[in-house]
């Protein structure tokens, strides 16, 4: 298998995408609770954090060639680290209640987007996807490039597509993407992201836009993008939630330019950012149950205290997970 040098632009796109992620999930309180003022176009922000990760996956995967033995590898490691820390809640919930739950039930119930751990269906789709990496890599790899351009704009035509047959469900019968499919099971979009990581990866794309230019169209972009959510959202979708939008034109235009900016950047502090690159598996897995912690402490219903919520729980998922990183062998359960 191929050796790649470390870039510290991936490990940047990576920190800021669970940084949003936890801008989504602190926020989120307040949606729920009704609390819906301009700090929600924070929240809306958070709306490029799982495309940027599954885009960032395929900006990693896709250059490589690969076979099922590498996929077999990765499918482990990441039942592995679900396994775990599952099997810590078990013990955990035996000391406290006495009760013993069942592993295997909770694995697949947070690959179904439920249960305690239910953020690992981001884990549950990426094992979709590693099923197909073989064949995609194979596309990829292929000296004709018109093959991974042609599937790459196809799959984004068909998001762009059920983003609109959505819009039309929801005002004739009053459904929506997010009450019929589980996000685990929302391939097209998550393929689309992970092969544009790949097509970024085989292209110049944006490569030649000055990098003053780059930044003032994202800014816009991002703006106009929030803007459009937060004024629209409900109108279109009859729902606030992020999660409606990943199909959108607007979250895909948005998602590639502040991808292909980030590669433009140049980086001070490389070792930090290399580290936290390093952790954002762990402060995944762990910022959820900071938050919860937090919640029953101090309710998070205002959009603006949550947003300063988030940088909290961000230095302490990312104090723990360093204290475990450290740690050998027990680090392996946040690697992937």
């Amino acid at each position: 298998m191929e050796k790649y040098k470390r870039e510290v632009w991936i490990d940047f796109a990576k920190v800021l995408a669970i940084f949003l992620v936890i801008i989504l999930h602190t926020v989120s309180y307040g949606v729920k609770a009704k609390n819906l003022n301009i700090g929600l176009l924070f929240y809306y922000l958070g709306t490029l954090a799982i495309p940027m990760f599954f885009m960032v996956n395929g900006y990693l995967q896709l250059r490589r060639k690969v076979d099922y033995k590498y996929v077999i590898k990765k499918i482990f490691r990441i039942m592995f680290i679900v396994f775990i820390w599952n099997l810590f809640f078990i013990i955990y919930e035996f000391i406290k209640t006495g009760k013993v739950g069942n592993i295997v039930y909770n694995i697949l119930i947070n690959f179904l987007q439920g249960g305690y751990f239910y953020q690992f269906w981001f884990l549950g789709a990426l094992i979709i996807i590693y099923l197909f990496l073989p064949v995609l890599s194979k596309i990829f790899n292929n000296k004709n490039k018109v093959y991974f351009i042609t599937l790459t704009i196809l799959l984004t035509i068909i998001c762009i597509y059920v983003d609109l047959f959505n819009i039309r469900n929801n005002n004739i019968n009053n459904i929506i993407i997010k009450n019929m499919v589980l996000q685990t099971f929302r391939i097209w979009t998550w393929f689309m992201y992970f092969c544009w990581g790949g097509f970024i990866n085989k292209t110049n794309c944006f490569g030649e836009l000055p990098k003053r230019e780059h930044l003032f169209i994202t800014i816009l972009t991002i703006i106009v993008f929030s803007i459009y959510q937060y004024c629209l959202g409900f109108r279109f979708y009859s729902s606030l939630f992020a999660e409606n939008f990943y199909d959108s034109a607007m979250c895909i235009f948005t998602t590639i330019l502040v991808f292909t900016y980030l590669k433009k950047v140049d980086y001070k502090n490389k070792n930090l950012i290399t580290l936290l690159g390093q952790l954002t598996m762990g402060i995944y897995i762990i910022h959820l149950t900071i938050i919860k912690n937090i919640n029953n402490l101090l309710p998070l219903t205002n959009n603006f205290k949550n947003i300063i919520i988030a940088f909290i729980v961000f230095g302490i998922s990312a104090s723990i997970s360093y204290i475990i990183y450290k740690i050998p062998k027990l680090n392996n359960i946040i690697k992937l």
